[in-house]
């Protein structure tokens, strides 16, 4: 049973299994927890490597993205805040700089940084949250969606990453 009926049954697996997870969702690195609307989706990406993200019931609405980052020697996690805004933020379309400031609360201490942008004429917002790990490593979480969706829910953005745990 290979083919398009072989697909067929790994998806509907998928949904299965997905309908059956709880609000803490784990993946093999990490685990948090998520408020009422958000869902995990995973897939594989076109070189064939497995992703997670999390939609808040439509991606407009808040994606949330997770990446660790491992810091050279003698680097701190101050570099790899000002190379992740100098690198990739300021070359979206309408970049604007927003606030940063220190974030804790949770079992991870770090930064938040957010910022503006726009995306088919829309306008976007930014908040990733830079959180220090163990053995060298940042885990950066990064919250993305329309402006006026995402702005109101800092708060289910900050109890997100204060649930955030290295495995």
């Amino acid at each position: 049973m290979t083919g398009t009926f072989g697909r067929w049954i790994v998806a509907i697996t998928f949904v299965a299994a997905a309908a059956t997870m709880t609000a803490a969702q784990a993946v093999s690195d990490y685990t948090l927890s998520l408020p009422s609307g958000w869902e995990k989706a995973a897939f594989t990406d076109g070189a064939k490597i497995d992703r997670v993200e999390y939609v808040n019931g439509d991606r407009r609405n808040g994606l949330l993205k997770i990446k660790r980052v491992r810091l050279q020697p003698g680097e701190s996690m101050d570099a790899v805040v000002a190379r992740d805004s100098e690198g990739s933020h300021r070359f979206l379309p309408g970049y604007v700089a927003g606030t940063s400031e220190r974030f804790a609360g949770g079992t991870m201490s770090g930064y938040l940084v957010q910022f503006d942008f726009s995306r088919g004429g829309a306008a976007m917002m930014g908040r990733n949250y830079y959180l220090a790990g163990r053995d060298s490593s940042v885990w950066i979480l990064q919250f993305t969606g329309e402006r006026a969706s995402l702005a109101p829910i800092r708060n289910e953005t900050d109890r997100i990453a204060r649930t955030f745990q290295e495995k």
